[in-house]
């Protein structure tokens, strides 16, 4: 059964962890250099090197990571901030083809100031 038959908005956190600072090192120079030579590697290196090189920000962006990759509408609103005063995101999953469905949402709660900023 496909979830959009019997609900029409998928909802989630859009990260799982407020988001890092903006100087965080996800990897270190010898991976960057293993991934510069990547195209000389088998399948499971290169599956090994992917996971090493992207697991600790997939770790943020699990919620999110689904829908990138199936191409699923999805729209990510500042609805909360956090004790540390970051914005924590919720996202909103719509049907194939329904992205109308989150424009229309998003605007709702844009116009009814419900947005949540860094301050």
């Amino acid at each position: 059964m496909n979830f959009h038959e019997n609900y029409d908005i998928f909802i989630t956190p859009t990260t799982s962890k407020t988001a890092p600072r903006n100087d965080t090192v996800y990897h270190s120079d010898d991976l960057l250099e293993r991934m510069a030579q990547a195209d000389h590697l088998d399948k499971e290196s290169l599956e090994k090197l992917n996971w090493a090189m992207f697991s600790k920000a997939l770790s943020y962006t699990s919620f999110v990571q689904l829908h990138n990759i199936t191409g699923a509408p999805a729209i990510s609103l500042p609805l909360y901030t956090a004790e540390n005063g970051l914005p924590l995101g919720v996202q909103l999953v719509a049907p194939k083809m329904r992205e109308d469905w989150l424009i229309a949402l998003g605007s709702l709660f844009e116009s009814n100031n419900r947005f949540k900023y860094y301050r």
